[in-house]
Parts: C-alpha cells; structure tokens; sequence
C-alpha cells in the first residue's frame, strides 16, 4: 500500500470515527506493528531503538507544546 493510500483510509476513519479513537486504534497497530519486528540482529535492534527514541521525542515536544497548562491534579 502505498502512502497516500494510508493517509486517504485514515482520513475514511477520521470522518467516521472521532480524533481520539483514530489514535487508539494508530497506537494499537503501531504497538503491534513494534512487537512483531525481527530484532535478531544488531542492526535491526538499532533500527528499533532508533523508532522508538524518534517516538518519544515527538510525543514529549507534542505534550509539552499542547499540555503546557495542563495540571492532571487539579482535574
């Protein structure tokens, strides 16, 4: 499948469905897609740590920017 034919189903979806479960179900098969990889070589160990260090970075400059205020505690 090609790229542009991901974005258009997840567009399909997004219509469908709400932002927040169009991101459960991404974290799902993201996850999934993470826990079945080949990790039997170094390469592809490397290759796995390097996703999931990129994840993060992204998922901590997107908490920060959008929960700046945000204080769980008080909710």
């Amino acid at each position: 499948m090609e790229k542009e034919e991901l974005s258009e189903y997840l567009s399909e979806y997004r219509d469908s469905n709400t932002r927040q479960e169009l991101i459960q179900a991404l974290k799902e098969e993201l996850v999934a897609e993470m826990e079945n990889m080949d990790v039997t070589t170094s390469r592809q160990e490397h290759d796995l740590n390097m996703l999931i260090r990129d994840l993060e970075e992204e998922l901590d400059w997107i908490e920060s920017e959008k929960l700046a205020e945000f204080d769980p505690e008080h909710e």
